[in-house]
């Protein structure tokens, strides 16, 4: 689909976001291309419609993918959110992991086909 592209990873700076992170992003993970992937599904995070998706398919419920999901707020710390193209989907990512019951229902919300 559309959110899958990596179209979002490419600007106007001639230094691609992957070039520049081959020589500065400390070593958590280590694989180059598996945090190049981490780092385009968290920016998917940042639209609404992709959410909907996911949660449409009942991705939420799945405490596998919950705890992915907890395991990808390392983008939140400085030295990785610098790559990060659309700081909104650090947002979602808060709302989609916090275990309160507002974080609950918006899950809940987008789920619904109303959304669309």
């Amino acid at each position: 689909g559309k959110w899958h592209n990596n179209t979002h990873l490419n600007n106007n700076n001639p230094q691609s976001a992957a070039s520049r992170m081959e020589t500065t992003i400390p070593s958590l993970p280590s694989n180059k291309d598996r945090l190049i992937a981490e780092l385009e599904f968290v920016q998917c995070l940042s639209a609404p419609s992709y959410i909907h998706h996911l949660a449409q398919r009942r991705y939420f419920d799945n405490p596998a993918f919950m705890n992915f999901l907890k395991y990808l707020r390392y983008w939140k710390k400085p030295e990785y959110a610098k790559y990060i193209r659309y700081p909104q989907c650090l947002a979602f990512l808060d709302i989609l992991t916090d275990d309160c019951e507002s974080a609950k229902s918006f899950r809940d919300e987008m789920c619904k086909p109303e959304f669309q």
